[in-house]
C-alpha cells in the first residue's frame, strides 16, 4: 500500500465527510464536549488550590463548568447522539428549530462570556488562574466556530435528511431545484367564460 494511495484514500474519506454536515455537526459537538469535560476537571482542580484572595476566581471557574456541561448535554439531545440511547425518543422530542435555535444561541452567547473570562484569567500573575484562561479562550474558539457554522447548517439538525419537518423526501424543495418548474411546464386548460343574458356562464 503506497502512501499516494494512503493519502488519496484519506482525502477521499475527508471530503465526503464534508459533504456531510450533519456528521461534521455531530464529530465537532462530541470533540467540544470531551473539551468541555477537560474543562471542568481542570476547573474544579483550580477552585480547589486558590486561596481567600482568589476565591472569587473558583466560583466563576464553577459556575461556568455547570454552564458548559448543560450546553453539551442539551446539544447532545438536540443532534440526538447520546442522549437518544438514554431516553429513546430524544431525536423527536428535541430536534426542533426552536430548540436548535436556542442551542446555537446558547452556544453564542457562553463563547462570548468565555471570551471575557479569558482576558480576565490571564491578566493574573497565578499560574493556575492563566491555565484556566487559556481553556477559557480555547473554548471561545470552539464555540464561536461551531455556533457560526451550525447557524449556517441549521437546517440538518432538524432531521437525518437535512430538511425541515414536514417536507417529504419527494419534495423538489429537498432536491435542491427549481420546486415551481412541473408547474411552468404543464399546461392546464382553464374554462372560458362567456356573457350571456347578463349572466357568466362557463362553455
Amino acid at each position: 500500500m503506497s502512501a499516494r494511495y494512503v493519502a488519496e484514500t484519506a482525502k477521499s474519506r475527508m471530503v465526503d465527510f464534508c459533504n456531510e454536515p450533519r456528521k461534521v455537526l455531530e464529530w465537532t459537538w462530541n470533540f467540544i464536549s470531551v473539551i468541555s469535560l477537560v474543562f471542568g476537571i481542570m476547573a474544579i482542580v483550580t477552585a480547589s488550590a486558590l486561596d481567600d484572595e482568589h476565591k472569587g476566581f473558583g466560583f466563576a471557574a464553577i459556575w461556568s463548568m455547570f454552564l458548559i456541561t448543560f450546553l453539551a448535554v442539551l446539544g447532545q439531545y438536540v443532534l440526538g447522539g447520546a442522549a437518544r440511547g438514554c431516553v429513546g425518543s430524544a431525536k423527536s422530542s428535541y430536534s426542533t428549530p426552536l430548540m436548535t435555535g436556542f442551542w446555537l444561541g446558547t452556544s453564542f452567547m457562553l463563547a462570548i462570556a468565555f471570551f471575557v473570562l479569558g482576558c480576565v484569567f490571564a491578566a493574573f500573575e497565578n499560574q493556575s488562574i492563566k491555565t484556566l484562561g487559556a481553556f477559557y479562550l480555547i473554548q471561545f474558539f470552539f464555540l464561536l466556530g461551531f455556533s457560526v457554522y451550525g447557524l449556517r447548517k441549521r437546517e440538518y439538525v432538524y432531521s437525518d435528511e437535512g430538511r425541515p419537518p414536514g417536507i417529504p423526501a419527494n419534495s423538489p424543495f429537498n432536491s435542491g431545484g427549481d420546486p415551481y418548474e412541473a408547474h411552468r411546464d404543464s399546461t392546464h386548460d382553464f374554462p372560458h367564460t362567456s356573457r350571456e343574458g347578463g349572466h357568466e356562464g362557463v362553455e
